[in-house]
């Protein structure tokens, strides 16, 4: 399994929304939390998939990073 630190973390964000991977859209739980989006990185080598989970916050105006780790089934 790969190891990842904020920054690579980010670099494969960026690469797998650069890509055309599919996007899923989720609601905001509260009007503050933004719109989320999901992404899940398919295995590579028999490892897990990754989930990710960002955010578009009101006021914020970067990309907020919720959840990033190996997919759970």
């Amino acid at each position: 399994m790969t190891v990842f630190g904020d920054e690579t973390a980010w670099e494969f964000i960026a690469d797998c929304l650069g890509s055309g991977m599919e996007i899923t859209y989720r609601a905001p739980n509260k009007p503050e939390n933004g719109d989320a989006y999901e992404l899940i990185a398919p295995p590579e080598g028999g490892s897990k998939g990754i989930y990710m989970k960002v955010a578009l916050v009101p006021g914020v105006k970067k990309l907020v990073g919720l959840s990033f780790h190996y997919e759970r089934h």
